[in-house]
């Protein structure tokens, strides 16, 4: 799946409904068992689509860091997202990368006979 659209992706759950933001920090999580309806009329739970494509625990989406919490104990099974910054713009050009020098000729190397 192209970057493109995990940001379309990111950008529709962050207006959705299923993103339950956080009361202490900037973000939201997902509950566990919320299904998601394609045009095609096909379904998929969120957290297992969100895996699907290629995003989990410890991964940076956006501007956020996602974390998992596992089902059992005092918290529901759910994907959190910790809003930070991840991409800061700079005053200055992007450095060219050097230049390789040639490979060695390697004939040269050969021992006389």
């Amino acid at each position: 799946m192209h970057r493109h659209a995990h940001d379309n992706i990111l950008q529709w759950l962050e207006q959705s409904p299923l993103a339950i933001p956080l009361r202490n920090s900037k973000g939201f999580y997902v509950l566990r068992g919320k299904v998601l309806m394609f045009p095609d009329h096909t379904t998929m739970e969120i957290l297992d689509f969100i895996q699907g494509i290629g995003i989990w625990d410890g991964d940076v989406w956006g501007d956020y860091r996602v974390k998992y919490t596992e089902p059992g104990g005092p918290y529901a099974e759910k994907l959190t997202f910790f809003h930070e910054q991840n991409v800061y713009p700079v005053p200055f050009a992007r450095p060219t990368p050097p230049v390789a020098p040639p490979p060695p000729d390697t004939l040269d190397d050969l021992p006389d006979f």
